[in-house]
């Protein structure tokens, strides 16, 4: 009332629009986040889902703060007032400086996703002279999604998935089953021994460990709810069997977490509610959730983390497996009663499209940004050849330090460990081809897909100089068809590496490169570092290369 109302009206009294990040405010962070055009939430740390083959970092990164029920702040305020965008600060401290992979930042991207953000901006991309040296002008925090990065090369292929996922996310509206009422009393009276409690996003595990606790328990039934004020809970309405808020959006019900602390105008608002007929549940009652609303099996049974959006007459879901296990089962859907069969390896995300009726679901498997059919998702495989233990070239393109050589090895390994001057330190892009024999039996009809393990960190490949995708995400594996032929062919996987160990060298040497005179470059400890002790990050091709043949 005092500050940011006043600013947003202001804003739009001047032709402008407000985004804010409302954590950390002392007041209830649903009325603060919703005074504003956009909400914004901001990820903080690097979650651990333990998702199969993503690689892992010890020591080099620290806890996500920003879990699924602190990421739901903003685009509950915005879901309640019928705002349409909701906004992330994204990455923010996911790794230490110089360690962050494209494969480490798409899960935490997913969860917000699936927590109802549509609308991503990088933490951070520094603004840096052209002509200044390598690695340029650097912010105190990580990570840095510039051009002064390696991984930037292939950076297109994560911004293109974000564009994928926020163009979808976008439309329509949001469909989730329940409004919780934020015990923000109960927050205040846990606290007393702080007269200015303020709700930044590295302390509410202490201040609000019960209501966490609550989100988490709704989620693990199967169902999503949005937060609700007190103040907002005032003018939400029962119309038509559901709860309406103010803006339109509805509700199966209302949650009063706990032993939810709340003044009388709002108990007295609740008593009329259900006496209307409104559905109001006491705790977390897995039976009364249940006699309101259908679970989804994406959630009870697979354990996927999701969202789901009304579009039209139909919905529309995200769908992440954050889990370590890749799930292939028959599960029908809530919104439409409709079958799907869902296959999701480890770490992969898709949509689904579902009409009213139940008639039409198609599916797109985001990761190479191309729709296709759900049926079509279930693949079985048969190995080809694997090329793990052939003689492979390798060369660099676009490194430093320049390296004029080529390289050959037997059998596929990382380049850092080889025995050639400079390789420790070198950022950049190595270039590694073979070549395999196929049968007339091996190419005909059918698709392929070619695996590459372990990959440090992102890969071009091109077979028979045919273009066929860019594995930056695990699972790094592409399908692709139409370039193989009966007899000799040839591979090329063009690997982009972290800046880990070129950073390490300079440091090593004594070479100035931090240039500003405050806090200047921290640790995720926020404490002044070196890299000189680091011992070289794996770059290039970590462990096999399969390829396979895909019957459907």
């Amino acid at each position: 009332e005092n500050f940011t109302e006043q600013w947003t009206a202001w804003a739009h009294a001047h032709g402008a629009i407000t985004r804010n990040q409302a954590h950390g405010s002392p007041a209830n962070l649903i009325d603060i986040y919703a005074a504003v055009d956009i909400p914004e939430i901001e990820g903080f740390g690097l979650s651990d889902f333990g998702i199969k083959g993503l690689r892992t970092d010890p020591g080099m990164t620290r806890k996500n703060y920003s879990d699924l029920s602190m990421l739901k702040y903003a685009s509950s305020a915005a879901h309640i007032t019928g705002k349409r965008l909701v906004s992330s600060e994204t990455f923010t401290w996911l790794t230490e400086h110089f360690r962050t992979s494209l494969s480490q930042m798409k899960p935490d991207l997913d969860l917000m996703f699936c927590a109802g953000v549509n609308r991503m901006f990088f933490h951070g991309t520094c603004y840096s002279p052209k002509d200044d040296p390598w690695p340029g002008w650097r912010f105190y925090a990580s990570v840095d999604m510039s051009p002064t990065n390696t991984i930037w090369r292939d950076a297109g292929m994560l911004t293109g998935y974000i564009e994928f996922c926020q163009q979808r996310l976008q439309e329509g509206e949001p469909d989730n089953d329940f409004l919780v009422l934020l015990p923000v009393r109960n927050m205040w009276r846990g606290n007393l021994d702080n007269r200015l409690m303020l709700f930044d996003i590295n302390t509410m595990d202490r201040k609000a460990p019960e209501f966490i606790a609550s989100i988490l328990k709704i989620d693990s039934l199967g169902y999503d709810c949005d937060y609700i004020s007190e103040k907002y809970l005032l003018t939400t309405s029962f119309i038509n069997g559901k709860l309406q808020t103010a803006a339109g959006t509805r509700y199966s019900a209302l949650v009063l977490p706990g032993n939810c602390i709340m003044s009388d105008a709002v108990k007295a608002h609740i008593k009329r509610l259900k006496h209307q007929g409104a559905q109001i549940i006491y705790d977390i009652d897995a039976q009364a959730l249940a006699k309101c609303a259908k679970a989804e099996e994406l959630r009870t049974l697979l354990g996927m983390k999701m969202i789901r959006r009304k579009i039209g007459e139909g919905y529309r879901y995200f769908v992440s497996n954050l889990t370590p296990n890749d799930v292939r089962e028959n599960i029908t859907l809530a919104a439409t009663g409709s079958k799907v069969e869902m296959s999701l390896r480890s770490g992969e995300s898709c949509f689904i499209d579902a009409t009213a009726n139940g008639s039409t679901i198609v599916t797109y498997p985001v990761s190479t940004l191309q729709p296709r059919n759900c049926q079509l998702s279930v693949v079985n495989c048969q190995l080809l050849t694997d090329l793990t233990n052939n003689k492979w070239s390798l060369r660099f393109i676009e490194s430093q330090p320049t390296i004029d050589q080529e390289i050959s090895i037997d059998g596929l390994k990382t380049w850092e460990a080889l025995p050639v001057d400079s390789l420790s330190e070198l950022m950049g892009t190595g270039v590694y081809e073979t070549s395999f024999s196929l049968s007339a039996d091996d190419v005909a009809g059918g698709s392929y897909r070619i695996d590459l393990g372990d990959v440090r960190e992102s890969a071009r490949v091109f077979v028979n100089d045919t273009y066929i995708g860019c594995a930056w995400c695990v699972p790094f594996t592409l399908d692709f068809n139409g370039v193989l032929h009966e007899g000799m062919n040839k591979i090329r996987i063009e690997v982009t590496n972290l800046p880990a160990n070129r950073i390490a060298a300079y440091d090593r040497r004594g070479i100035k490169w931090r240039k500003f005179n405050e806090i200047n470059v921290v640790d995720i400890n926020y404490k002044r570092t070196s890299y000189a002790d680091w011992t070289p990050v794996p770059s290039g091709l970590n462990s096999y290369v399969q390829l396979y043949k895909i019957s459907k």
